[in-house]
């Protein structure tokens, strides 16, 4: 007999049907666009999520549990990156959440830019070319910021000759 509680054991566990369903049924895939002045390490504190953490409670009427396990697909207006967070817990004042993917970053850094800054435009949704001397812009109506960038060096090296 002790063999065969022994051989019982040693099987693989498995999960139940119950448990396994479509992602879209069971848990919230959530999304939020940061402006541009919002860093990533904002997103981690539980009290960033304030103004949205009802939308993820429980719903008293219709007897849904609140959103724990959602993944929020975190990006910025100017798509400088994307990152993803899982929601441990869903508060009254905001998220417990955790990093799921780091985030990766699109935009390179502004080091050849000597004279001219690059901004987003949010009414426009562009990013501009700003020159410091004035602050006045100088091009505009860029879909991203490598192109803004692409301009001021073909710009830089045009005036160097």
């Amino acid at each position: 007999m002790p063999e065969a509680a022994t051989q019982r054991e040693e099987q693989p566990k498995k999960l139940h049907q119950k448990y396994f369903q479509r992602t879209e049924f069971a848990y919230a895939r959530m999304s939020a666009t940061l402006p541009v002045d919002v860093t990533f390490e904002d997103c981690l504190n539980p009290e960033f999520w304030v103004n949205i953490a009802h939308l993820l409670q429980v719903t008293p009427v219709t007897g849904e549990p609140d959103r724990s396990g959602a993944i929020i697909e975190v990006r910025t207006a100017d798509h400088a990156f994307y990152a993803e967070l899982y929601v441990r817990a869903v508060h009254d004042q905001g998220l417990i959440v955790s990093v799921l993917r780091e985030p990766k970053y699109f935009t390179p850094e502004e080091n050849a830019a000597p004279g001219f800054n690059t901004r987003w435009n949010v009414g426009k949704r562009r990013h501009e070319v700003i020159r410091k001397s004035d602050n006045k812009i100088v091009a505009g109506d860029f879909k991203i910021k490598e192109d803004a960038l692409q301009w001021i060096n073909e710009t830089i090296a045009a005036m160097k000759g």
